[in-house]
């Protein structure tokens, strides 16, 4: 289990809970969080987020900005943990989770 704000990720599950209830994301923004969960705190390109999250698939930029913004409402008061770097090359997001031991939260 994952903690980042008031939330708790499951990456084992893809389930995003807040005080204890689910969270419903697209699968695509659950895939942008888990990228940058697992970058631990460095920056992800935007090019990176992409080719991940999008393979084999031509998207437009705005497809990213929708599913960050979703993640962001999620996050609600801690909207901020999620941190776009615009003017860096590429743009650049980062996000601060801490890992919390499974015991935690229940389930």
């Amino acid at each position: 289990m994952i903690r980042i704000g008031t939330l708790h990720v499951f990456l084992d599950r893809r389930e995003i809970r807040s005080n204890g209830k689910l969270l419903r994301i697209g699968s695509r923004a659950f895939e942008i969080l888990e990228l940058l969960i697992r970058a631990n705190g460095a920056l992800v390109s935007k090019d990176e987020i992409m080719q991940r999250v999008w393979p084999h698939t031509v998207v437009e930029e705005n497809n990213l900005q929708v599913h960050i913004a979703s993640l962001r409402k999620a996050l609600a008061d801690d909207r901020n943990l999620i941190v776009t770097v615009p003017r860096s090359p590429s743009c650049r997001t980062r996000c601060w989770a801490s890992r919390a031991p499974a015991c935690a939260c229940s389930s």
